[in-house]
């Protein structure tokens, strides 16, 4: 691809649908058909597994490409310590929304589909072309 910011645009989309899809048929929650729930659950893991392995891996290409090859180790470094808080707080996150709402793992898949949809916005609206040097 040549824009790499393509492939998160990707990752975003896929993951919102998966996880739109997981709360409205009540996957999580026993909703409809179990066989079919636990597809939606298998895919929804699979792919925002596979998004975290995605984004991880273009990250680097995709930063050197937006700040240059002398700022590079800098700014990973930052965005590799976003992607540790992120995770650090996500588990307590989930454990403050389990335990407010009374073990209802729906708000768990809206809220984050909402932070996917923040995500994709960012992507969409601060994430510009590289400009050319002229």
């Amino acid at each position: 691809m040549k824009e790499r910011n393509t492939v998160y645009k990707i990752i975003f989309i896929s993951c919102i649908a998966v996880s739109l899809v997981a709360c409205l048929t009540g996957a999580i929650t026993g909703g409809y058909g179990v066989a079919i729930l636990g597809a939606i659950v298998i895919a929804l893991l699979i792919i925002v597994n596979l998004g975290y392995g995605g984004g991880f891996s273009t990250l680097p290409a995709l930063l050197s490409e937006r700040f240059g090859m002398e700022t590079i180790s800098k700014i990973h470094g930052l965005a590799l310590s976003a992607w540790a808080i992120a995770g650090l707080t996500g588990n307590n996150m989930s454990a403050v929304i389990l335990n407010a709402s009374g073990n209802n793992y729906n708000l768990i898949l809206i809220a984050t589909t909402i932070l996917y949809a923040v995500a994709l916005a960012v992507c969409l609206v601060m994430v510009g072309k590289k400009k050319k040097n002229a």
